[in-house]
């Protein structure tokens, strides 16, 4: 069953957040996010070194401020899709509170069965950057999808991003991912993964992390 907490402001959902792991870390767990280990993770998780303090850092804050934009853009495209934003609001399932996700945008259709929406700002420099936008996401959106999924239950997932193109050229790309049976193996291997990342935090037991030949 999908629970809702609702946070009047920031700084008590940022000490929340403390209590589990939320969407943006699922790439960590998993191995496809470069810029954090899980070690790192498990460390911030188990009080050892604090949240990384990211307010100066330019694409962060950028990402930050386009986020409203984007959302307005996502529901002018879909105007048979009631789009909400509660900033402050953390969904997830009964039988795990660890797993949660607060969402860039729930979406209600006609009928009021629900869905996520994410946003997202990049700058792909390489060939093979654009063509991983190309073919699909990126691994650690895509983590990203799967964990709001679990937390949810919800089966109707998309991503909106504003991808620049120098000279402050823009191109937006839309996915939507269907709960498939890909889709759900995919959702069950980030369970399993992330149900062993916690109990290591729990038991304060660093997480073994794969060597790569």
């Amino acid at each position: 069953m999908t629970e809702r907490l609702r946070f009047e402001n920031r700084e008590e959902w940022l000490a929340f957040r403390q209590n589990g792991i939320g969407a943006s870390e699922a790439g960590a767990i998993m191995g496809t996010n470069k810029s954090r280990s899980k070690i790192d993770l498990w460390k911030i998780k188990t009080g050892q070194t604090p949240e990384p303090d990211l307010s100066g850092v330019e694409v962060v804050q950028r990402g930050i401020a386009m986020e409203p934009a984007i959302r307005a853009v996502f529901a002018a495209r879909h105007p048979e899709l009631r789009v909400e934003h509660h900033p402050y609001d953390v969904l997830f399932q009964s039988e795990r509170p660890w797993l949660f996700c607060t969402l860039d945008a729930e979406t209600y259709d006609e009928s009021g069965e629900p869905g996520t929406a994410e946003f997202k700002t990049a700058e792909p420099r390489t060939r093979a950057e654009w063509e991983e936008w190309d073919s699909g996401v990126p691994a650690k959106y895509y983590d990203q999808i799967l964990h709001q999924h679990l937390a949810t239950g919800w089966r109707r997932h998309h991503l909106m991003a504003f991808l620049y193109r120098g000279d402050d050229d823009i191109v937006i790309r839309e996915y939507e991912f269907r709960v498939d049976d890909g889709f759900k193996l995919d959702a069950s291997i980030v369970l399993e993964t992330e149900i062993l990342f916690w109990d290591d935090v729990q038991k304060r037991r660093i997480p073994p992390v794969p060597i790569r030949l």
